[in-house]
C-alpha cells in the first residue's frame, strides 16, 4: 500500500473552504483538483467520491464551529458580552482566517433541497448541539439566581439561534459587518431586557 504524500487534515481544511465558497453543486471535480493540488485519482482513492469528501469536509467544519461557539460563551463575564461574541462568530469565526462569508451548514440546507439523510442528520445534530450550548449557558445563570427563574430558557435559546442563522444568510448576501453588528447589538439588548441579569 502506497504511503500518502499529503496530509488528509490539510486537504479537508482546503476542501471545506472550497465547498464553503462555491457550494456543493458549484464545486466540480476539476475545481477540487485545482484547489487541492491533487489528481482526480488521488481524490477518489482517498475519499471515494465528491459526496464523501463533502461530508467529511462538513463534519470538520461542524467540529470547528462547535468549539468556536462554545468558546464564546464564558460564564465569568456579563451575559451581554458573551452573547454578543457568540452572535459575532456567525459572521467572523475565530477558527479560520480569510474564510468565505456566511455559514456552510446554513447554505448546505438552502442549496440542497433533497439532502442525503446522513448530511441532514449531521446538520441537525450541530443545530441541536449549539442550541444545547445556549440553553446550558443561560440555565447556569438561572441556577445561580442571576436570571429571572420564570424565564423560558428554551424559547430564548430558540430566538438567539434563529437570529444567528439569519445573520449568516445576510452576511452571505453582502450585508456589511457594521450593519450586522448593529443587529447583534439590538438582539443582545432585547435579550438582556427580557432576562434581567442580576
Amino acid at each position: 500500500m502506497r504511503k500518502k504524500l499529503f496530509d488528509v487534515d490539510e486537504v479537508l481544511d482546503k476542501s471545506m473552504l472550497v465547498f464553503w465558497q462555491y457550494g456543493y453543486d458549484g464545486t466540480s471535480m476539476q475545481r477540487l483538483q485545482d484547489e487541492l493540488g491533487l489528481s482526480r485519482a488521488s481524490i477518489y482513492h482517498t475519499f471515494t467520491d465528491k459526496s464523501t469528501l463533502f461530508k467529511m469536509s462538513l463534519q470538520r467544519y461542524l467540529h470547528h464551529y462547535l468549539i468556536d461557539y462554545s468558546d464564546a460563551l464564558k460564564e465569568n463575564r456579563k451575559i451581554k458580552k458573551s452573547l454578543h461574541e457568540f452572535l459575532k462568530r456567525s459572521i467572523k469565526p475565530h477558527f479560520i482566517s480569510g474564510c468565505p462569508k456566511g455559514c456552510l451548514a446554513v447554505f448546505t440546507i438552502m442549496e440542497l433541497e433533497n439532502l442525503h439523510q446522513d448530511i441532514r442528520c449531521q446538520i441537525q445534530a450541530m443545530i441541536k448541539k449549539i442550541h444545547s450550548l445556549l440553553y446550558q449557558f443561560l440555565q447556569s445563570y438561572v441556577e445561580k439566581n442571576r436570571l429571572k427563574p420564570q424565564l423560558s430558557v428554551t424559547e430564548i435559546s430558540d430566538y438567539i439561534l434563529t437570529v444567528l442563522q439569519g445573520l449568516s444568510i445576510m452576511h452571505r448576501a453582502g450585508s456589511p459587518f457594521s450593519k450586522l453588528d448593529k443587529v447583534i447589538q439590538m438582539t443582545v439588548s432585547h435579550v438582556d431586557s427580557i432576562i434581567g441579569e442580576q
